[in-house]
Formats: C-alpha cells, structure tokens, sequence
C-alpha cells in the first residue's frame, strides 16, 4: 500500500472499532504486494514465469483475496450494525442508504475483479485489487464512515464505547 493511503487510513474515523478494521484491511492489501512466488526474478513478468510459479502466486492470491473479502463483509456487516443504532430521522435514513449502497458498489467491483482474476498475470490483478481497496478505503472513508461516526457521537455522545453499546443492544433485541 502507498505510504499517503496508509498515512489515511491511521485514525481516520476517530471511531477506536471502525479504525481498528480500516488497518487490518489495509495490511491484507499490503499482502498482495507479496504474492511473487520468485522474488529473484523481476516482479511484474508473470508472463514469462514458470508456470508452477505462476500457479503458487495465483494460489496465494486466491487465498488473500478470500481472506480480504471475508474480513470485508465482517466489516461491512460491523458498520451497518452500528447504523442500527442511528435514530430514525430522515438524515439518518439518508446515510444509511447511501453507506450501504457503497458497501454494495465496493463488493460488486471486488467481485467482478475475482472473476476476472487473470491466471496470466496474477500480479496485474493483485495490483488491481489493490488500487480498488485503497481507493475504496480513502473515499469511503471520508465520504461515509466520518459521517457515520459524527452522527454516532451526535446522537449519545462521545463517551459511548460503541462496541459495548451494540452488544447491549443486539442482547435487548433478541
């Protein structure tokens, strides 16, 4: 990952659970710069590697792309429980569309760039992938995860530990 997109994501929110995840995923991005299985050959000739090198880079990155999209329904699902905890003022109802619409518009690209994972050129699409988290991390972000969190602590405060606050109210609703 970039140094500026790593720069970002510390502390963007100020929300401590939110930040916490954006770090994880920007470390699971960071991985796929190491999916060359020859790093004594010039990264970025996946198509003159040796095939059983190729097949241990699209192996690897078959696994980080199932680890980073498994972490990113967790947090996408992490986020859209804390929306359940928003009033239900038409400004709230607003951004919860919207933060979910983008969750979807993320997962539908991801998805789309694992299909059209190029068994060719495994470190061309790791590349890709990763250009789409990073962007995705930054603008989401900013556009969607602040505005969350201000809304949050508009609504009870900023001394409400969220993580506690949503257990205890998944427990209620139950």
């Amino acid at each position: 990952m970039s140094e500026l997109a790593m720069h970002v994501l510390i502390d963007q929110t100020g929300h401590p659970g939110i930040d916490a995840q954006h770090q994880q995923l920007s470390l699971l991005v960071a991985d796929l710069n190491d999916i060359c299985a020859d790093a004594e050959r010039a990264v970025g000739d996946c198509p003159h590697c040796p095939e059983a090198y190729r097949e241990i880079c699209i192996d690897r990155l078959a696994g980080l792309i199932g680890e980073l999209l498994g972490f990113m329904v967790e947090h996408f699902r992490y986020e859209e429980n804390l929306m359940r905890l928003l009033p239900s003022t038409p400004e709230a109802l607003r951004h919860i569309r919207e933060h979910k619409r983008a969750h979807a518009e993320v997962s539908t690209q991801l998805s789309a760039l694992t299909f059209s994972l190029d068994e060719g050129d495994p470190l061309a699409c790791a590349h890709r992938l990763q250009k789409v988290v990073e962007h995705w991390l930054g603008a989401h972000g900013q556009s969607h995860d602040q505005r969350l969190v201000g809304a949050l602590e508009a609504a009870f405060g900023h001394e409400v530990d969220y993580d506690l606050e949503l257990v205890r109210l998944m427990v209620d609703a139950a």
